[in-house]
């Protein structure tokens, strides 16, 4: 089948505990988005239906890692991965 690949993955919104993460949807059907972020001692998962995430209680001025990846219908095939570093506010 056709890999369910979530594009244009782009952090707004960033302050010094939260930032809002947005991404285009995956052409074909994607069933719902697994997102990833990890940083200082945080690594967290979510699984989310929306193609965007408020991330909260981070600390500031650390760096994070945020991985969203597609899932596909049958919730196994998970579409490859995109990946976004950011910082918090200090």
């Amino acid at each position: 089948g056709v890999k369910q690949v979530v594009t244009n993955l782009s952090v707004f919104n960033v302050t010094t505990s939260s930032l809002f993460v947005y991404w285009t949807k995956p052409k074909g059907n994607s069933s719902f988005y697994r997102v990833h972020w990890k940083g200082g001692r945080i690594n967290d998962q979510i699984n989310v239906s929306e193609t965007s995430l408020t991330i909260s209680n981070l600390t500031a001025g650390e760096q994070y890692t945020i991985t969203v990846s597609a899932v596909a219908a049958d919730k196994l095939t998970e579409g490859k991965s995109e990946t976004v570093v950011i910082y918090t506010s200090k």
